[in-house]
């Protein structure tokens, strides 16, 4: 006999799986609190304790096993992970081990109680952290990717694609690529490459080495290989792409 409903969840199992996620939770809950009132919080305070190791648990669990955590952030997310799952195991432990045998409270286990908040805000807010700068590097590396569109001009003149071999005339004077705090705008002409009925495509770095060397060698093609913005005028490159070209032009030129 099936136990699945029409969505294709097992209903028993996740209501097992509930039973035993809030049993074990309230009974770890309760003897951490009490550990904390061993090592001298207020009883309000001490039932801050379990939430402080049990949250990081929970925080780092779930960004170690994200498919989105990046590698460098889902190797501290495992590690901060089974820290606090191993700290909770001790707690536990160690606060049934003084009640069941009536132990004093040792300094260390004070000492190490009353380090454990600022420790846990600490590597939270560091995960938090790689988590960001990963976001941050996630959307640069798209954006290098992806050659933009470039939109007409505000005089709304339209801009025409050739093929390689027609002239292009470009301006040798740097703009906004070279120099960022020239805001001039220009239009031109520009190279059309295999796919411009579907929008410019993606096209690797050595890709565009090739074309950009062909450019040059081309008698036909007035291209500035020292100007960013000529580079990306001409091959239909993000300006990230256009100025690394720029920057290996001797390179090029050289080989040649």
């Amino acid at each position: 006999m099936t136990t699945l409903n029409r969505h294709g969840v097992d209903v028993p199992m996740l209501a097992g799986l509930g039973v035993v996620a809030l049993a074990a939770a309230v009974m770890s809950f309760a003897s951490l609190q009490q550990l904390g009132e061993r090592a001298g919080f207020p009883p309000v305070l001490a039932a801050l304790l379990p939430l402080a190791i049990d949250a990081k648990a929970v925080v780092a669990t779930r960004a170690w096993l994200s498919r989105r955590t990046p590698d460098r952030a889902r190797r501290y997310a495992c590690g901060l992970a089974l820290a606090a799952v191993a700290l909770s195991v001790a707690g536990n432990a160690g606060e049934h081990a003084m009640t069941a045998y009536a132990l004093a409270t040792p300094w260390w286990v004070v000492v190490t109680v009353s380090a454990i908040p600022p420790i846990a805000l600490a590597a939270t807010a560091h995960l938090a952290v790689l988590l960001a700068a990963g976001s941050i590097e996630a959307a640069d590396s798209d954006t290098d990717q992806v050659d933009p569109i470039e939109s007409a001009t505000s005089t709304d003149q339209p801009i025409t694609s050739v093929s390689v071999g027609t002239p292009v005339t470009e301006p040798k004077a740097p703009t906004e690529v070279d120099r960022p705090s020239d805001q001039q705008e220009s239009t031109s002409t520009r190279v059309k490459d295999s796919h411009a009925g579907s929008g410019p495509a993606r096209r690797s770095i050595e890709e565009l080495r090739q074309e950009l060397t062909a450019a040059i060698e081309s008698d036909s093609v007035e291209i500035d290989a020292t100007s960013a913005e000529s580079i990306r005028k001409t091959l239909r490159c993000s300006p990230a792409r256009a100025r690394q070209l720029r920057d290996e032009y001797p390179r090029l030129h050289a080989i040649a």
